[in-house]
């Protein structure tokens, strides 16, 4: 085992990350801020990931535009169409002017929760 691969292993990384992150015992400081903004970012990455490869790839989008009509009917794809138009308007939250359209898929969330 060499000196380049001990330094830039995963465990060493790993043990970096963990040093930075008890930094902030001391005071809140850059390695902290690092440390913390790449953890947020890799995991909400992955989770992104996750949901589009486990659910909305396979149950919307690939029923609803790779799938020839004979396999998935009409009826069912305007069913798709719900999902995919409420998914689209969280999007609005970017938009001032529209911003309030955010609030439908949101009762439709809260309402399922409570119903669950």
């Amino acid at each position: 085992m060499n000196i380049q691969h001990i330094l830039f292993s995963w465990q060493t990384i790993g043990a970096l990350l963990t040093l930075f992150i008890f930094s902030f015992l001391y005071r809140d400081n850059p390695f902290y801020k690092f440390a913390e903004h790449l953890f947020v970012g890799v995991s909400l990455g992955y989770t992104i990931c996750q949901y589009w490869f486990s659910t909305v790839y396979p149950d919307l989008f690939q029923r609803l535009f790779m799938s020839p009509v004979a396999q998935v009917s009409v009826g069912q794809k305007l069913l798709l169409v719900v999902p995919l138009i409420l998914g689209l308007m969280y999007f609005t939250a970017f938009i001032p002017k529209v911003s309030w359209l955010m609030r439908i898929p949101l009762g439709f969330i809260m309402g399922w929760g409570m119903g669950v």
